[in-house]
């Protein structure tokens, strides 16, 4: 993966307002399982889905020509510290090549700061 991206912090409102770009991010990244009778939440994502479901999360995606190509999403518990990791997608052209990984990592250290 060249490095004409960028990653950035996802608060609730960020995720809320980008919305359409998540739900088709999960509807794509899950085609395979549902391809395979896999039923899984992300498969069916509307826009409405995604805005209840991002409700008191937060989260780190990434950027490339504009386009939202993965995301991390996460629900902190403020009172125990803990980050619940909750999906993880990855656009299909843009699968294999360590994008997931890269997200975690930087969510890892990006949210052990913002949680204490």
């Amino acid at each position: 993966m060249d490095d004409k991206y960028k990653i950035i912090n996802c608060d609730e409102n960020y995720l809320i307002q980008h919305a359409d770009d998540f739900s088709l991010l999960c509807i794509n990244s899950f085609a395979e399982h549902l391809h395979h009778n896999v039923m899984m939440g992300p498969c069916y994502m509307t826009s409405e889905k995604w805005k209840t479901w991002a409700k008191g999360c937060i989260g780190v995606c990434m950027i490339k020509d504009s386009k939202i190509i993965a995301f991390w999403l996460a629900k902190p518990n403020y009172q125990t510290k803990e980050v619940n990791g909750r999906i993880l997608a990855v656009d299909p052209d843009y699968k294999g090549q360590h994008i997931g990984q890269t997200l975690t990592h930087s969510a890892g250290n990006g949210y052990e700061c913002f949680l204490y």
